[in-house]
């Protein structure tokens, strides 16, 4: 049984390999610009915003880096669903034919 589902398996991603491995590369590229973002642009937002890491406001500047990360990584996590999304629906709509 499991060999029948690895075939069909299979011929989808023969079917669809251009869509799924540009759906693959897009994911990749928004893991980068997450990775990205936590090395270059949250130690600049945090500047520019002056929060500072101190002992005297340890608290607040904890809670200010995760909203600005959970903000961020949920702007992420919902275009990575949106394209994979995409590409069901569309591998959905074809296979119907």
């Amino acid at each position: 049984m499991t060999l029948k589902y690895t075939e069909e398996y299979l011929k989808l991603f023969d079917k669809y390999q251009e869509e799924i491995v540009w759906t693959l590369r897009q994911q990749e590229k928004l893991r980068l610009e997450y990775i990205m973002f936590l090395k270059k642009d949250l130690p600049e937002i945090l500047l520019r915003q002056k929060i500072k890491r101190n002992p005297f406001n340890k608290k607040i500047y904890e809670e200010s880096v995760k909203q600005i990360i959970e903000d961020y990584s949920g702007k992420i996590e919902k275009s990575i669903n949106l394209l994979s999304i995409n590409l069901v629906e569309k591998i959905k709509g074809n296979t119907n034919d």
